[in-house]
């Protein structure tokens, strides 16, 4: 999927283990998840071993999963839909404050809804990421609940 907005082009590359790039994506996927702060992640608190990477992005963990990359084509992110209807994103820290993150939300959002207009759509997220809770809010998703590890975020149309 190619995207040409305003402020950033993107692109969507489908991760899976039949992809020519599917090694280069584990391995991009591995550098991204050793950016995550463990302090405001809630998927991890400590760094699985490489080999439990990879088998775990073998396993097709997701409904959907996207390597994001630029114009010129760098990766410079992920996002991904799991079985439950929950979305993720992360863009690497070099790529933060571009716009990434809000537009390919803003867009894959609307295409999901086009397809699925019943459908509702999660975010779980630290409740000391303050910087992710605004921009889901500002895409429209309501808080659903709290609890220590995390907070719940909805959209619906």
């Amino acid at each position: 999927m190619t995207k040409t907005k305003a402020k950033v082009d993107y692109n969507l590359e489908n991760v899976g283990v039949s992809n020519q790039q599917f090694s280069e994506q584990v391995e991009f996927l591995w550098e991204l998840l050793k950016e995550r702060d463990s302090s405001v992640n809630i998927s991890h608190k400590e760094m699985p071993a490489y080999e439990k990477h990879v088998e775990f992005i073998s396993s097709n963990p997701y409904e959907e999963m996207y390597i994001i990359t630029n114009s010129v084509g760098d990766y410079i992110g992920d996002l991904y839909l799991s079985k439950q209807n929950e979305i993720g994103i992360f863009i690497a820290k070099a790529y933060h404050r571009q716009g990434y993150a809000s537009t390919v939300l803003k867009d894959y959002i609307e295409e999901f809804f086009e397809s699925f207009p019943t459908q509702v759509l999660y975010a779980n997220i630290n409740p000391g990421n303050h910087k992710s809770k605004l921009l889901f809010e500002s895409l429209g998703f309501e808080l659903l609940e709290r609890d220590k590890t995390q907070d719940v975020y909805v959209l619906s149309r």
